[in-house]
């Protein structure tokens, strides 16, 4: 199950970086700066999860609407369902 977890997580990040060099082709030559990443903000308030104080991944079910997946940081490696509210809906590890 790890190296399918990490597989999406591969694609997710090429299709970003495949949008984000796109949009910058109507620049004549300008050089894009690729030690900036784009800027980032919360689209609602933030949630603490207490099953999860440290994050390592996060990444959008691609069969469950409104579905994410994340995993912790420390200790036993173990895999998160959350709701889009931030709660902990399912659990394995």
């Amino acid at each position: 199950m790890g190296n399918r977890f990490i597989s999406c997580g591969l694609r997710v990040g090429l299709i970003c970086a495949t949008v984000a060099l796109g949009s910058l082709r109507g620049t004549a030559g300008a050089q894009p700066d690729v030690t900036t990443p784009p800027p980032c903000s919360p689209d609602g308030p933030l949630v603490k999860v207490a099953d999860l104080p440290e994050a390592s991944g996060l990444a959008m079910s691609r069969r469950v609407l409104g579905r994410l997946w994340a995993h912790n940081d420390s200790g036993e490696p173990i895999l998160y369902a959350l709701d889009t509210k931030g709660v902990v809906t399912a659990a394995c590890g």
